[in-house]
Order: C-alpha cells, then structure tokens, then sequence
C-alpha cells in the first residue's frame, strides 16, 4: 500500500466537517492514489467509504476505489450498497458511476433505471448511473436507450446525462439528432450531456463538435453550468490539445472580428482551466494524452518574431471579456506549472 493513502485514511478520519484545508489535501491525495495505486489501496480506501457510505466528503475516494479496484471490490461495494436492486437509504449516489467504471455487469439493470428515470433519484445519481454505463455493454438496451434520448428532443431540461449513451445505440441519425437538440431547445443548464454525448462518437462526432466549441449558444464555457467540464472531457477525448488551440487562436486573430475572437479566449481559458486540474476520464475505455505546460505556454505566449507581441497578451485588449490581468496570471501559473513539472521530472530521473 503507498504511503499517501495510509495518510489518506488517518486524514480523512481525523479531519473535522469544516476542515477545508484537510479536505482539500484530501482530494490532492486521491488523485495520486488514482493514478498510482493498486487493488491493496482500493480496498483500504473502501473500507474507509463503507465506514460511513451516506459521508459526501469521504464518497470522493471512490474515484480512487473505481480506478484501482477489482471485480472483488465491485462485489463489496455493491453487496454493502444495493439491495433489492436500488442504493440503501442515505447511500451516496456516486456508488453508482464506480460499480459501472468496475465493471460490475450485475448492476447494469440498476444503473439504467437510475439512469432513465425508473427510480426516482437526484442529479448526481442521474449522472452517476448514466457515467457508469459508460463503462459496461448496453447490448440489449439500444432500443430503450434510443426511444429514451428521442423523447429528450423538444425538451428545455430533461435527464442531462441520457444523450452519453446514444453512441452505443449504433443509429447514426441520433448524432444530428443530439446537435440539433443543443442549437434549438435545451437550455445551457442541461446540455453537458449532449456535448459529451456528441464526443464520444468519435471521429463522426468530431465535426458536430468542432462547431459548437465555439458557438456561443451552447456557452460551452460555462462553470456554473457544469458544460465546462463536459467540454473539456468531450474536447480530450477527441484528443484536442490546448497548445494547439492556442496557436490557431493566434493564427486567426485578424480573421475574424474582436468580439468574436474574445469568445474563442474565454472557451480556451475555460479548457484550460480544467487542464490545470487534470480531471481523469469518467470511463474506464479511455485515457487522455498528457500536454506538458511548456508547449500550453509556448502555445500561448512564444512570439513569432522580434517584431511586435502577437502572443494572446499581446493580442487581448484591456476592456471586454477578458483582461490582461487574466492573461497575465494566466502566464504566471504555467510558469510555476513548467517548474513543478520540471522538478518532477529530475527528481524521477535521479531516483
């Protein structure tokens, strides 16, 4: 077992509800977990969850559980959390995307009636459930699934994470169908999903998806939203870099009018923002390439001659969306970003 989640675990059981700075170490030690753990950390971490599975702050190591557990995890997991084919009382919903991520196919039935609607549930649990069918076969299901996503279109709200799954379908139909449900009717609240669910078909989805990046209808920078998550996550699946957005923002600068440009700005900052998190995949079948923050920085902020600043702080205006304050830190965090990194790096080689 690493040493990280043994202080995971101790942490975690000493900290206090309104330890914020715990809590934030907290999840800074799940991620490593995450990525460098084994089945010995995942169950840990589970016995951790299952202490008390109705705890919100402790449901947060289940990203870590999902990621490094084994079917032996699925089954304890699901034994401790389902009965009768639905989460016990008080049981945080999350449980739903890890047994998904696992692999556990017995809960597949229960993941599509949390998810379609079935079983009364929350946001979360929508989203859990429709994130953890991701992650299983849905043979069998396409045509509930498809007749489910249909009766989506028309619609301002309805169940965000439904149009995910239209991919598995196999009808090509519903991927004009999910686009035109983001340009007409949905409202920016509730169309994470479809921009995700457009992703995740892949190269045939990738043209639909180039245009509503920057389409100011969809607000695919919205934070409050939760788009701007969706974004990201449909943006590396399809394997965008941000340095080479960058450099195409650059490129296109005197192509297009400022305001329009500036949109481009904010959507790219809103990637970027989630790049600095560096948010795992939500599905098992999948994993992002990583982008060093030297080529995001270069990306933005190398001139391309001695002659004038047409690096994006040399480009942004200082009145509008988007200051040169913002840039500037912008500039600053990749800095501190390439020297952690470097840091990393070195260390790894002389180790």
């Amino acid at each position: 077992m690493l040493n990280v989640t043994r202080e995971l675990v101790d942490g975690i059981r000493a900290a206090s509800p309104g330890a914020h700075a715990a809590w934030v170490l907290a999840r800074a030690r799940v991620a490593i977990v995450a990525r460098h753990g084994g089945p010995e950390d995942a169950d840990a971490l589970l016995e951790l969850f299952l202490e008390d599975p109705a705890d919100y702050q402790r449901a947060g190591v289940l990203d870590a559980v999902m990621r490094r557990g084994t079917r032996g995890t699925a089954r304890k997991l699901a034994s401790a959390c389902l009965v009768g084919g639905r989460l016990q009382e008080g049981v945080q919903e999350q449980v739903l995307h890890a047994l998904g991520f696992l692999g556990y196919a017995e809960a597949r039935d229960t993941l599509w009636q949390y998810a379609v609607g079935e079983i009364e549930t929350s946001y979360d649990g929508q989203m859990g459930a429709a994130l953890g069918l991701l992650s299983l076969s849905c043979d069998g299901l396409e045509r509930e699934i498809e007749s489910a996503v249909r009766a989506c279109a028309g619609k301002n709200l309805f169940p965000e994470f439904l149009p995910i799954l239209a991919h598995k379908v196999g009808n090509p139909e519903l991927l004009p169908l999910l686009f035109d449900m983001g340009q007409t009717t949905a409202s920016t609240d509730c169309n994470g999903g479809l921009v995700y669910g457009i992703a995740l078909f892949g190269e045939t989805g990738r043209p639909y998806f180039d245009r509503l990046l920057f389409d100011s209808h969809w607000e695919t920078h919205g934070p409050g939203t939760g788009t701007g998550g969706w974004t990201y996550h449909g943006f590396r699946h399809l394997g965008g870099s941000v340095a080479e957005v960058a450099r195409q923002l650059r490129a296109c600068h005197s192509a297009m009018s400022y305001e329009s440009w500036e949109y481009h700005v904010r959507v790219w900052l809103e990637l970027v923002q989630y790049w600095f998190d560096d948010p795992l995949p939500p599905h098992c079948n999948v994993g992002y390439t990583p982008e060093r923050a030297v080529d995001v920085c270069s990306g933005a902020f190398d001139r391309s001659s001695a002659n004038g600043d047409d690096s994006l702080s040399g480009l942004v205006r200082d009145k509008g969306w988007v200051s040169r304050h913002e840039i500037y830190a912008l500039r600053t965090r990749l800095e501190d970003r390439i020297m952690s990194e470097e840091a990393s790096r070195a260390f790894a080689v002389s180790s």
